[in-house]
């Protein structure tokens, strides 16, 4: 996140989705005589979830830009950001959800009947909703502080520091909350009532 340019869009995010959207029609085809039944529908939960990650994460890269062009500069607003304490504990927050969901992932390959044991991992289970929330409020105040988010009655507002961090903000808040959507479902299908 600290470097100065966005990256090239090539199309990798995108292919990995639909690739394994491709592998996960083929496994519920699979003949399963000694294994569980193919958790098709979470599954295409998990794939939508996926899509809907990429459309928040290509959004924000979009605002975070000062041109239109592949892998342009960051702009200010962005780099000024990253330099808050408080944006740095709601981006370790998304990391560690996605850690979380990358564990839980299990789910998919757990071939026995009863509770999947990363099900029962009080850390993997933990949304962290109260912490986030916290830590929304903490962006505010530091923003507001700041002076980031002033009126410099911009054109656009493409232009305006206080639009460009709303939604900066809304697409992380949407991420987070996508994955903790996904989190619940899976821990729904892992640890399945006796």
């Amino acid at each position: 996140m600290n470097q100065t340019h966005l990256r090239v869009h090539k199309g990798t995010i995108l292919a990995l989705v639909q690739k394994t959207e491709v592998l996960g029609g083929e496994a519920a085809w699979e003949p399963r005589f000694w294994r569980t039944k193919w958790k098709t529908d979470l599954f295409r939960k998990t794939i939508d979830s996926f899509f809907r990650l990429r459309m928040s994460l290509s959004g924000m890269e979009y605002e975070m830009s000062d041109t239109v062009e592949e892998g342009g500069k960051k702009d200010d607003t962005f780099m000024a950001l990253l330099d808050l304490e408080s944006f740095k504990q709601i981006k370790n927050n998304l990391l560690n959800k996605m850690d979380q969901l990358e564990k839980l992932f299990a789910v998919f390959v757990w071939e026995k009947d009863g509770k999947m044991p990363e099900a029962q991992d009080p850390d993997l289970a933990d949304d962290h909703l109260m912490a986030e929330m916290d830590m929304m409020k903490n962006l505010m105040a530091e923003v507001n502080a700041s002076g980031l988010a002033k009126d410099t009655n911009a054109e656009f507002l493409n232009d305006d520091a206080g639009a460009e961090i709303l939604m900066i903000v809304a697409s992380m808040a949407a991420m987070s909350g996508e994955m903790r959507g996904l989190q619940h479902e899976i821990l729904r299908a892992a640890a399945p009532r006796d």
